[in-house]
């Protein structure tokens, strides 16, 4: 007896049509009512059956070798095939060969080409090595763009195209607070345009703000109703409203009763004319002269008598920094005022007292007689006050002020206080100062890169006597509203007098 070899089953094949019919039995019954509707079992029998498989058989009882599929036509990617039973009757009992049965077969694995494995290895490390020189050549181009920012070009200030930009005049606010750490009292401190000397300027809590708001209508409401994280700068923010000016975080300096018996430890007793009188700590003063111990001055500048206005306080704040000023001036101790000397009260409060100080309170309107109304500020007589301390102010917020670059178009010589007063009076922001491209224009020139910036170089053009003419310029510099290059009809034959210097503000 020749044993035969067991054959593979085949794949079970898809019932056809008559199958289908057989088993849903359908029942045909014509409708009386509209057109005739197609049965389920028609629209399944109406499904084509689909293309046999490409496994072949092998015959019953045959001894040729089953034929493989082609490999393409199998998922490489998917798991092996199992053995699927066929439908087909086995000849014998007895483990003969069905016929019929058929096993799938893996394709190979497909084998990727040497030389590709080296070109994606090869770009690979291109890219990586790419890395550091594309982030040399956007450095590069950072530090040469012009877009949001000044360098100077050229080392000579009389060249023609020399420029270079406008260091903001250093301004710091100083909030004093009482034993409650609540703000009493709030004082400007400006450097103004030389290395000595400068502005101090005495603002009361109740000032009305810039943009009153429900619940808010002076500084003090401004910080009460604030989060307790928020409300210090939110005070700032107000203070900088009223006074069109910005100050830089840095420079907000806060001061409580232990922190002024340090500051006025090095030249207490702080001697000078008392206006009123007082008690301090258990201490009447009188008016007349008064000798402050350090650990009194806190106190001091806080007492406020029952029904006295917040104005005559801020007059002994006056009285009072004058004579700290002086008494910080005539020591020679390097450490007079503890602390940094080049940030905060240390560089503000050693370079007032070098040169001279004008002290002064916020220019208000006269009082409407209700105690409890807000100090209402005069801004005429304010614009004309900040000016004159803060020759180069940053904006208080962007946009605020009209950022200017001013041009000698004239001769390569400095531009004098006579011209920059004023653009800043007008609102100006001078962010850089040099000489045109070429020198002896007789007209002054207002550029300004957007159509929607006529109106700034408009105004800037009256703060300068309506002189000279508007010019819209596509490729003028975007990093500021208006470009000014002053011609012979503003700065005259000679062009220009005095100086602007490029630290410390304009003007000299």
């Amino acid at each position: 007896m020749t044993e035969v070899p067991p054959s593979e089953p085949t794949r079970r094949s898809r019932p056809d049509a008559s199958m289908r019919r057989a088993v849903l039995r359908p029942t045909e019954q014509p409708s009386t009512r509209g057109p005739a509707r197609r049965s389920l079992a028609s629209a399944l029998a109406a499904i084509p059956d689909r293309e046999p498989s490409p496994v072949a058989a092998r015959p019953a009882g045959g001894d040729g070798a089953v034929e493989a599929p082609p490999s393409e036509l199998i998922d490489a990617g998917a798991p092996a095939p199992t053995e699927v039973e066929s439908d087909a009757e086995p000849e014998a009992e007895d483990g003969a060969a069905v016929a019929g049965r058929a096993r799938r077969v893996p394709a190979p694995r497909r084998h990727v080409p040497w030389f590709r494995r080296v070109a994606f290895a090869l770009a690979v490390l291109a890219l990586v090595g790419a890395i550091p020189a594309l982030g040399w050549v956007g450095v590069r181009l950072i530090r040469n763009s012009k877009a949001g920012t000044f360098s100077a070009t050229g080392s000579n200030p009389s060249a023609p195209g020399y420029e270079a930009p406008v260091e903001p005049t250093p301004t710091g606010v100083v909030i004093q607070r009482d034993a409650n750490n609540k703000p009493i009292s709030l004082t400007v401190l400006a450097l103004g345009s030389t290395a000595q000397g400068g502005s101090v300027l005495f603002l009361p809590l109740d000032t009305r703000v810039a943009f009153p708001a429900y619940g808010v209508d002076r500084l003090r409401a401004a910080y009460a109703v604030a989060a307790p994280a928020v409300a210090r700068s939110n005070l700032v923010a107000r203070v900088a409203d009223v006074l069109h000016i910005g100050f830089d975080e840095a420079n907000v300096i806060d001061v409580n009763d232990l922190q002024w018996a340090a500051l006025t430890k090095k030249v207490a007793p702080i001697t000078f004319q008392n206006p009123d009188p007082l008690t301090v700590a258990g201490k009447s003063l009188q008016p007349g002269t008064v000798a402050l111990a350090p650990e009194e001055v806190g106190p001091y500048l806080a007492a406020l008598r029952p029904g006295e206005s917040d104005l005559n306080r801020l007059n002994r704040h006056q009285v009072f920094w004058d004579a700290w000023l002086k008494a910080v001036g005539r020591s020679n101790d390097p450490a007079v005022i503890p602390g940094e000397t080049g940030s905060g009260l240390g560089l503000f409060v050693r370079t007032l007292a070098k040169g001279t100080v004008r002290l002064t309170t916020l220019p208000l309107k006269a009082a409407t007689g209700d105690p409890n109304a807000a100090f209402v500020p005069d801004d005429t007589e304010v614009q004309r006050l900040i000016t004159d301390m803060v020759p180069a102010p940053i904006p208080p917020f962007p946009g605020a002020r009209i950022s200017l670059r001013v041009l000698n178009g004239v001769a390569g010589k400095s531009i004098g206080t006579d011209i920059t007063r004023p653009l800043v009076a007008a609102g100006a922001n001078i962010l850089i100062v040099g000489n045109g491209r070429t020198f002896g224009n007789a007209t002054t020139v207002y550029e300004y890169r957007d159509p929607v910036f006529k109106d700034r170089a408009t105004l800037i053009r009256a703060a300068l006597g309506n002189k000279g003419t508007l010019r819209l310029n596509r490729l003028a510099p975007d990093n500021v509203d208006v470009t000014v290059t002053l011609g012979r009809d503003v700065l005259g034959d000679q062009g220009g007098s005095g100086g602007v210097t490029t630290s410390g503000g304009a003007g000299g």
